[in-house]
């Protein structure tokens, strides 16, 4: 669920929704949405052509739709 995953990653905080999300990313560890997850989700943000706090490495329902699609291992839901 996208608004989980932006709410968990405000926060700093695990949940299981990050780990196909960070495989997608080709970054390893658990299932939290930590610092380094959110500069290499920045940096897909970027690729997709965002700017400013669109790109701020925070998931919403676009970035992560696309990177769902390229993955092809998990959906995203609003």
């Amino acid at each position: 669920d996208a608004s989980i995953l932006a709410t968990v990653c405000r926060s700093n905080a695990r949940y299981d929704g990050v780990v196909p999300v960070r495989r997608a990313l080709g970054i390893k560890g658990g299932n939290k949405c930590d610092p380094y997850f959110r500069r290499n989700y920045a940096k897909w943000q970027k690729k997709l052509g965002y700017k400013g706090r669109a790109a701020d490495g925070i998931p919403g329902y676009s970035s992560l739709s696309a990177l769902a699609k390229k993955a092809g291992t998990f959906r995203a839901v609003r």
